[in-house]
């Protein structure tokens, strides 16, 4: 079975203080938590998170498997996405009327290569808590190779739900809607890491 997942959200009190959590029953031990957040919503142009969940970087990989259009996400979404990370992200939007003039998420996070000459993010395994260095024998655990994120994104008819799908009823249907985003990341990894430079 190549998913099975059991996710448990809401709120904590007061509906602003919110958390999800999703267990992968699929993975590995140290991957079976594959999401757990805590989000303070303070206000709708000031949201904290903390915790480990997709990086909200590009679309396709943000939305979750149960949401697309197709079996497979795109060969260019294989090659660029950022995948899970842990951390902490400011998000928040401007709206008028039903439109979003302005989202944000901006965030910093541990820096995990994906693999050897591969150099993105993934970081969605347990590990033990503690700042490692930067040499390979230690790579995997919480270290200082940071990584920064931001994405910004406008909803100029109104907002497109983070989906792949139209969900939306009939009555809606002849309402057209559209968003256009722009994602910046930068791996704040110390060169003396030999898996992200040539051997020569």
């Amino acid at each position: 079975i190549r998913r099975v997942k059991t996710t448990f959200s809401g709120h904590i009190f007061k509906k602003e203080f919110q958390y999800k959590v999703t267990m992968a029953w699929q993975a590995s031990a140290n991957e079976l938590v594959e999401t757990a957040t805590f989000t303070w919503a303070a206000h709708e142009l000031i949201n904290i998170m903390v915790g480990q969940d997709k990086l909200p970087w590009n679309w396709q990989e943000y939305v979750s498997s149960g949401k697309q259009m197709f079996v497979d996400r795109s060969v260019a979404n294989e090659f660029f996405n950022q995948d899970f990370a842990k951390g902490i992200t400011l998000s928040g939007g401007f709206k008028s009327e039903d439109a979003i003039r302005i989202r944000y998420y901006v965030g910093v996070y541990n820096g995990v290569l994906k693999g050897n000459g591969d150099f993105r993010n993934a970081d969605v395994l347990t590990t033990a808590d503690g700042f490692k260095s930067n040499s390979v024998s230690n790579s995997g655990g919480v270290d200082s190779d940071l990584m920064f994120n931001l994405r910004l994104e406008t909803h100029p008819l109104g907002e497109v739900a983070h989906d792949m799908v139209d969900g939306r009823g009939e009555d809606k249907f002849d309402k057209p809607l559209f968003a256009i985003g722009l994602g910046l990341n930068w791996f704040a990894s110390d060169l003396a890491n030999a898996d992200l430079r040539p051997t020569s």
